[in-house]
């Protein structure tokens, strides 16, 4: 799903289909974090050619690279979407990316890895517009949310 045909098939469709429609719904391309960059970069070009809104960087990952547990234990464990605090540093790395190879200002959300407020920061000064959370909420619970945004307003102010 992460090739330039299907997804422009895909994309197509969904927005033949948001045309016909009296509320308009943008548009974001999820980008998987096991992209290498020659296939993010086509995926920029997407963004284009698609009239998409914007991006979302990145999905779960299959890599188990960088993890402090055996390799035994990751075998037990088995296949399936890696997230979570792993995905941070390859998901800002693919924000800075994207954000210095575009001609425009694309519309960057950033999902994965952000597991605290000072996380979701990073990935603001990375150059994402906004910041998705799951695994954190999962592990830090709902007040998580209330502290990225307590953060994140902080954080805003101090710019001015």
């Amino acid at each position: 799903m992460q090739d330039r045909e299907s997804i422009t098939t895909i994309v197509k469709e969904i927005m033949k289909i948001r045309s016909s429609k009296q509320v308009f719904k943008p548009v974001f391309l999820k980008i998987s974090p096991d992209l290498p960059l020659e296939q993010i970069d086509d995926m920029l070009s997407l963004y284009h050619t698609l009239n998409l809104d914007g991006i979302v960087a990145a999905n779960t990952t299959t890599s188990r690279h960088g993890l402090s547990i055996s390799e035994y234990k990751i075998k037990t464990i088995g296949d399936g979407g890696l997230s979570g605090k792993p995905l941070k540093n390859r998901v800002k790395d693919i924000i800075v990316y994207i954000c210095k190879h575009s001609a425009v200002n694309i519309p960057v959300i950033a999902a994965g890895g952000i597991m605290s407020a000072d996380d979701a920061v990073d990935m603001i000064e990375a150059g994402a517009s906004l910041v998705q959370v799951y695994t954190g909420l999962v592990y830090e619970g709902p007040f998580l949310v209330k502290r990225i945004n307590k953060r994140l307003d902080h954080f805003f102010r101090q710019q001015k």
